[in-house]
Formats: structure tokens, sequence, C-alpha cells
């Protein structure tokens, strides 16, 4: 019984310190890190692309050998015949930027298709028109322009974004990037007695459609971590369960 009451107290306790953050916050791009440099994008060129963050961004050429994309300190400028890729390090939950094609003759109901994954799976996507047409010269606007438009996306997590721009324009521009990340895992951990059994039960709560790792440690100094498990949070939520196999035990999530 004394071992019993020592695993209830440790395992209760590791599931205070290892809880992750809680509460997500609206992060601005800020491409003025930049300077006056400016970092080509393109992935034959530069396959690690630009990361500022919790987002690396990349342009894929698909294959034409001559489109392109870079980053200054106003924000992504590139021609129109690739595709734009956000890739975040965490899932996030809303994403909002400010874009424009360059070269159109007015409005653009179809500016731009944009696909939301976790995962690698595809969870929505939509397409974004470009209603805000603004001519180079007001007294000729048969000369063209920019039309201007808006994402602003809400909604079920996400870790990457991938972008492709209406080719009734030659260039494209986005700029004004805002984000928010999903809250952090929450871990619970309670101890069960199944028919004589002393079990762990470890609830997870987080992002639906994020790939959580449970580790566990017998030992804080030693940092002995080690995954016992590795599941895709479908629901929001998850329970993992094992047999009380050790005196002590630590849990996280990564």
């Amino acid at each position: 019984m004394k071992n019993r009451k020592l695993i209830l107290a440790v395992i209760s306790f590791a599931s205070l310190i290892f809880p992750g953050v809680v509460h997500a916050e609206l992060t601005n791009v800020d491409f003025t890190v930049l300077g006056s440099n400016t970092v080509d994008i393109t992935t034959a060129v530069n396959p690690d692309g630009y990361t500022i963050g919790n987002v690396t961004f990349r342009y894929d050429d698909l294959g034409s050998g001559v489109d392109s994309a870079s980053v200054d300190t106003l924000g992504i400028f590139g021609t129109t015949g690739g595709g734009l890729l956000f890739d975040f390090n965490y899932p996030a939950t809303s994403l909002k930027f400010n874009f424009g094609l360059w070269g159109v003759q007015g409005a653009v109901s179809d500016a731009m298709f944009i696909s939301f994954l976790m995962g690698g799976t595809e969870i929505t996507n939509n397409l974004i028109a470009a209603n805000n047409f603004e001519p180079y010269d007001p007294l000729n606007p048969s000369l063209g322009g920019s039309a201007l438009g808006i994402l602003d996306y809400s909604g079920l997590s996400f870790d990457q974004v991938a972008m492709y721009f209406s080719t009734d324009g030659t260039y494209f521009d986005v700029s004004d990037i805002t984000y928010e990340l999903a809250p952090r895992p929450q871990l619970a951990v309670a101890i069960t007695n199944d028919e004589g059994e002393f079990v762990v039960m470890i609830t997870v709560t987080g992002p639906s459609g994020s790939v959580t790792e449970i580790q566990r440690a017998t030992d804080l100094v030693a940092g002995d971590w080690a995954p016992v498990g590795t599941v895709t949070n479908f629901t929001g939520s998850y329970t993992y369960s094992e047999p009380v196999s050790s005196p002590k035990a630590f849990f996280r999530t990564r």
C-alpha cells in the first residue's frame, strides 16, 4: 500500500508540471527583421526556405524553372506560375493576410486557391476573390493594375497551407500575415483500480488532427524519457492507459 500511495502522488504531480502552454496568442509575422535583405524562397534554389518564428515560407516553381518568389521587409513577392507554402512547426487555428495580383485588368473572382492541411491531409480548401481593383493609372485603367484580396481563416487546426494564384496576373504579393497557434496539449493523469490491477490513465486534450507522442521517465534528474505511444488526436482528446509497472513514473507529451 505504501508504494501505491507513492505512485499516485508522483503521477499526480507529473500532471501538474507537464500540462503544456494552455493559451494561444495571435502572432504577427515581422518581415522587418530582414532589413535591406531579400531571401529567395524558391525550393529549387533554397530548399530550406525562410523561417520566421513558427512558420517556414517556401515556393515551389512546379518544375517550370522560371517561376520564383522571395521575401523582403514588405512580405512575399513572386510569379503566379508556382505554389506558395507555409509550414508551421506547431498546429495553428487561424490565419489572416492581405494579398494582391499584379498585371490584371480588373477584379479576379478566383484570385487564389488555398488548401489547409494537417499531417499531409487536406482538411479544407477555398477560392478567394480579389475584388478591390487598383489601376496603375486611374486615368487609363486599360493599362491594368492590381487586384487586392484578404484571406481570413479560423477553424480546424492545420500545420501547412498551400496557395496557388490565378495566372490572370503576372505577379502576386502577400503581406500583413497573422496567425494563432492551437492551444498546447494538456495532460491529466490518474490511477484506476481495474479488478485489482492498478492502471495509469492519461488523458490528453489538444488540437484535433494533431499527432502526440507520450513519453515516460522514472527519474527526472536522469531525464530517461522514452516514448510509450504515439496517437493521432482525431476528436480533441484521447486517453492512453498502461498497467502500473514501477514505484514512480513521470509522463509528458511532445
